[in-house]
């Protein structure tokens, strides 16, 4: 039945604490890009030991490592950083980096409007976009309807994520 499902999907997928995942995250980067890429991230107090699911800061800031970063420059930068807003959580990931062409995140926006997990949709994405879709389903299976995600991006003006988690 569904419930077994979901059981074998939080002990796999369960809550990593947002702190662990982004320190650990943050070290990676700078060990593999030590003089090229700045990494800044930021956690407001009271929200270290909130619980996400796990793989879902990464594949964003992967993206980025993949798609986004220009080589050519020396200010290149990426952030991740949770707030505490009203009645909210955000967790924004930005870079400066290369950013993408209205299609592909028209494309990406498309899927992300989908509240469906694993629907027909993820047929029709590019490579890129298959980390986003994983983000999407893990934050919809472990956050329901209190979850949100939107996405800016522009050619060379590098991508936003936008995540909120509503308060309970």
């Amino acid at each position: 039945g569904g419930g077994s499902d979901l059981a074998n999907y939080y002990e796999k997928y369960g809550g990593a604490v947002l702190s662990t995942a982004i320190n650990k995250y943050s070290y990676l980067c700078m060990v593999r890009y030590p003089k090229s890429i700045a990494y800044g991230f930021k956690i407001d107090p009271g929200l270290e030991k909130m619980k996400i699911p796990k793989f879902t800061i990464q594949p964003l800031v992967e993206n980025y490592f993949a798609h986004g970063v220009d080589h050519k420059r020396k200010d290149n930068v990426i952030s991740v950083k949770v707030l505490q807003g009203e009645g909210q959580v955000m967790i924004l990931v930005t870079d400066n980096g290369r950013g993408m062409k209205e299609e592909q995140l028209e494309s990406i926006q498309e899927m992300l409007a989908n509240r469906n997990p694993r629907s027909e949709i993820e047929e029709k994405s590019g490579r890129q976009s298959i980390g986003i879709v994983n983000v999407h389903e893990r934050m919809l299976l472990y956050f329901g309807d209190r979850y949100h995600i939107q996405v800016f991006s522009q050619p060379n003006h590098g991508v936003t994520y936008t995540i909120t988690i509503q308060d309970e």
